[in-house]
């Protein structure tokens, strides 16, 4: 389903990574022959990760990826009228981390503060949502946070999750362009939703476990027609594609059933793994060519769900864009 909706412009984006970094070729229970091919195959040696120690993490690098977004962009809290946060590992069911988010950052209480438990594809459906919710607001900006502490959920030792996940959060800043369109898409299927899913192991606690296959699977099957149908009026116009950074085997993959050159797929991978809804946002602070010159880019994100998510968007050059560690 195609959804037109108003321009968008991003003011700026700053993700915040956990200062601690753990290395797949320093893993001592794989080995070595087998850590050289899980490396290459999924393109990812650095990972960061929170400590386990750390108090309220979602709260701790989200407030951090935020305020240091507005400070730079000059931005105060009463300017942002609607606030997503798009997160899987919220530090707490009941109440949600949104509102504490709302609370650290000095927001008005009025201010409209949406918590979504969405996946890979979550930085593209929250950017569709956050525009969609601008466009009733008085006030000129929303702040769109994404990412997951991906690490509490994984199960010691294991190798199919242990070396993807890194934990991220981003913060990205927008407001309207009314003079521009942008261009959504999305299918949805709870067929094969096991493929990324928390289950119940021998110890009776649940742990995130992944099946490579029905993923690439619902990527190719699902998502390669959208996206076919989605750029095929805009194909040679698009500057560059920004796919969710699942792994390297899958993300090459979906590139070449595309027909798009590698040259106009940014990848992050070897420098910060899979952070989930964090990708998008992250590897388009990579790109000083978004800082640089106006871009038309397509953002997909595809995962959890299953579901997948993607958009057309002419961008203006972005005013500030920030990586930083905690």
């Amino acid at each position: 389903m195609k959804n037109l909706l108003p321009g968008i412009k991003i003011h700026g984006i700053t993700t915040c990574l956990p200062e601690n970094k753990e290395y797949n070729e320093q893993i001592s229970w794989i080995n070595s022959p087998l850590k050289e091919k899980l490396v290459s195959t999924i393109g990812i040696n650095k990972r960061h990760i929170a400590l386990p120690q750390q108090i309220d993490p979602i709260l701790f690098f989200a407030t951090n990826a935020s305020s240091h977004l507005l400070k730079n962009l000059s931005i105060s809290p009463e300017q942002i009228g609607a606030l997503v946060l798009v997160t899987q590992t919220g530090d707490k069911s009941i109440p949600n981390t949104v509102i504490e988010l709302q609370s650290k950052l000095g927001l008005d209480q009025d201010c409209l503060s949406v918590e979504i438990n969405m996946g890979c594809s979550g930085f593209v459906q929250g950017l569709n949502i956050s525009t969609s919710l601008l466009q009733n607001s008085e006030k000129k900006y929303a702040l769109l946070v994404c990412g997951d502490i991906s690490s509490k959920l994984l199960e010691e030792k294991d190798s199919g999750t242990v070396p993807l996940f890194s934990d991220a959060l981003s913060a990205t800043l927008i407001s309207l362009d009314l003079h521009k369109t942008s261009v959504f898409s999305n299918a949805n299927s709870s067929a094969n939703n096991d493929a990324i899913a928390l289950k119940r192991a021998l110890d009776g606690k649940y742990y995130l476990k992944l099946d490579g296959h029905k993923i690439l699977m619902f990527a190719l099957q699902s998502l390669v027609p959208g996206i076919k149908e989605l750029i095929s009026e805009n194909k040679s116009n698009i500057d560059f594609y920004f796919f969710h950074q699942a792994s390297k085997i899958i993300n090459q993959t979906l590139i070449r059933k595309l027909e798009i050159p590698l040259e106009q797929c940014p990848e992050s991978l070897n420098q910060f793994g899979n952070t989930s809804s964090a990708t998008i946002p992250l590897t388009m602070s990579t790109m000083n060519k978004l800082k640089t010159r106006s871009n038309k880019i397509m953002i997909c994100g595809f995962g959890t769900g299953m579901s997948w998510a993607a958009g057309i968007i002419d961008l203006e050059p972005i005013e500030f864009m920030d990586i930083i560690e905690r």
